[in-house]
């Protein structure tokens, strides 16, 4: 009796074994397309970024900074900091936009438009300013 009890323990790890061989050589034939998500990337530029108050304007660069800094002589979106900024937008139609801090925003060359943020912002040759 306790013979036929260990060849059916045997039998069934042996079923058992074949079994999980046949399934993994299964699995081990499937091919799933490689789908990119992880890769894909949308490029942003300034004229997508660009706040309501600008939408006449149209922006070729993204400019951003802190501190003191100023921009190109084209047409920019200007991104200041949440600190005190002293921004200068340079040439060309530019969109500036100071965030938070004290900021001393100069429009500079073309019609430009300034945007404060929160804090006691000062404006000097924007044709419109937000505050």
């Amino acid at each position: 009796m306790k013979k036929h009890v260990f060849f059916q323990i045997i039998l069934f790890g042996l079923i058992v074994l074949i079994l999980v061989s046949a399934a993994a050589a299964f699995a081990a034939g499937l091919f799933i397309e490689p789908s990119n998500v992880d890769l894909k990337s949308i490029p942003v530029n300034a004229e997508d970024l660009k706040p309501s108050a600008c939408s006449a304007l149209t922006l070729t660069n993204i400019i951003r900074g802190s501190g003191t800094f100023t921009g190109t002589a084209s047409s920019d979106l200007i991104l200041g900091s949440s600190g005190n900024d002293t921004i200068d937008g340079g040439g060309g139609d530019d969109c500036i936009l100071g965030d938070g801090g004290d900021d001393n925003i100069t429009g500079g060359d073309g019609n430009d438009v300034c945007i404060g943020g929160p804090g006691a912002d000062t404006f000097a040759t924007c044709e419109t300013q937000t505050e």
